[in-house]
C-alpha cells in the first residue's frame, strides 16, 4: 500500500466510486499473505477494512530489535473460504495448452573463485559475532546492511564465475539454430557475455528507455543473426514476448518465486509451439543450493495459502536472514567451530 502504483490506482478507483473493480494478477501473493490486503482495500472488500485486524488474524509475527516482522500465515482455510467468491485462480495449464516446461540443473565446481568466495563467507561469520556484541539498534542495522551486501557479493561472484561455463552451452544451442535467453540479477555477467558475443546478442537491463528496450526485443525476435538475449530479472522478466526462443538460462537465483518464474514465462507462453528448456546453473556446496531450496519452499508456502490443501501454519523463509544463518552454520561445521 506504500507503493506509487497502489496510490495511483486508489486515486483512480476513488474518482469512480460506482465503478465495479476487477483486478487481474499473475502473482496475488509475491512474498507474504498480507500482500493480498491491498487488493481487498481497492475493491472495498470486508477483509480490506482493517489492516491491523487482518494481520492479527491471518499472519504470524515475530518481534525483535528491528521491530515486528511477518514470518508466516495462519487460519489459511478460513481465509480461502472468505475469498472464495472474490478470487478466481486459474493456473496457466488450466487455461491454455502449452508445450512442456523442462527444468534442467547444471552443476559446476567452485573453480578459481573458491578462495574469494570463502573470504566473503568468513566476513559473514565475523558479522555474526559483531551482531551478538552490538549494543544499539543502529549498530545492528548497520551490520545487517553489511550482511545483505555480503550475500549479494557471493551471489554476484558465482554468477560471474559461471560465464565461462555456460558459453559452451550457448554455443551448442546456437549451432543447432536455437535462440537463447540468458537471465541474471547482476550486470557484470551480462556485460561479459555481451562483450563476448557482440552483434549476435542484445541486452535489456534497468535504466534503458522504452525505445531502446523495444529495439533490442525486435532485433532478437526478428533478426536471424541475433541469437542471444541477455536480460535482467526485473527489466526483462515481465511484459515481453520471446517465444522465438525455447531455451532459458539462469546465471543466478532471485529471492522470490515470482522473479524466478516470470523470466522463463517470456518463452513459455501463448504462441510457443515447442517444449521450453530452463537451465538452472548451480555451483556445488554454495549459496546457490541454499537459495534454490528456499525458493522452492517459499513457492509451496504461497500455494498453501491460495489453494485448497493442508491447513495450519505456514512459515515463510526470511531469505536474507535464513541465508545468513545457513551459510554461518555451514562455515562452523566446515571449520569445526562449536555451534551455540
Amino acid at each position: 500500500m506504500k507503493t506509487q502504483a497502489f496510490k495511483g490506482v486508489q486515486k483512480l478507483v476513488n474518482h469512480f466510486p460506482k465503478a465495479r473493480v476487477t483486478l487481474l494478477s499473475g502473482t496475488p501473493i509475491t512474498n507474504r499473505v498480507n500482500d493480498v490486503f491491498a487488493y481487498f482495500k481497492l475493491c472495498n472488500h470486508p477483509l480490506g477494512l482493517n489492516y491491523s485486524a487482518f494481520i492479527k488474524r491471518y499472519t504470524i509475527n515475530q518481534s525483535g530489535r528491528g521491530g515486528v516482522r511477518i514470518i508466516g500465515a495462519q487460519n489459511t482455510d478460513e481465509l480461502r473460504l472468505k475469498i472464495s467468491n472474490f478470487m478466481i485462480r486459474k493456473r496457466t495449464e488450466e487455461c491454455i495448452d502449452l508445450p512442456q516446461l523442462l527444468i534442467k540443473k547444471y552443476y559446476f565446481e567452485m573453480g578459481d573463485v573458491k578462495g574469494e568466495y570463502e573470504e566473503h563467507v568468513k566476513e559473514l561469520y565475523d558479522h555474526k559475532k559483531e551482531l551478538e556484541e552490538a549494543k544499539s539498534n543502529q549498530e545492528q542495522t548497520e551490520i545487517k546492511m553489511k550482511i545483505k551486501g555480503n550475500i549479494h557479493t557471493l551471489n554476484r561472484l558465482l554468477a560471474t564465475s559461471k560465464v565461462s561455463n555456460i558459453i559452451p552451452l550457448i554455443d551448442q544451442l546456437v549451432e543447432n539454430d536455437r535462440d537463447v535467453i540468458v537471465f541474471s540479477g547482476y550486470r557484470d555477467p551480462i556485460n561479459m557475455l555481451e562483450k563476448h558475443y557482440g552483434d549476435a546478442c542484445v541486452k535489456v537491463i534497468g535504466g534503458m528507455d522504452a525505445t531502446d528496450k523495444d529495439k533490442a526485443i525486435q532485433k532478437f525476435t526478428k533478426n536471424p543473426n541475433c541469437k542471444i538475449f541477455l536480460g535482467n530479472f526485473k527489466a526483462a522478466g515481465v511484459g515481453i514476448n520471446l517465444v522465438n526462443s525455447r531455451d532459458v538460462i539462469f546465471l543466478n537465483f532471485p529471492f522470490t518465486p515470482d522473479d524466478l518464474e516470470q523470466p522463463y514465462k517470456r518463452a513459455h507462453r501463448i504462441g510457443q509451439t515447442k517444449n521450453v528448456n530452463v537451465y538452472y546453473t548451480i555451483v556445488k556446496e554454495s549459496i546457490d543450493e541454499h537459495i534454490f531450496n528456499m525458493i522452492t519452499d517459499k513457492t509451496q508456502d504461497i500455494n498453501t495459502v491460495l489453494d485448497e490443501g493442508k491447513d495450519g501454519v505456514v512459515h515463510y523463509q526470511q531469505i536474507p536472514n535464513d541465508l545468513f544463518n545457513r551459510l554461518v552454520e555451514q562455515y562452523e561445521i566446515k571449520h569445526n567451530i562449536p555451534q551455540k
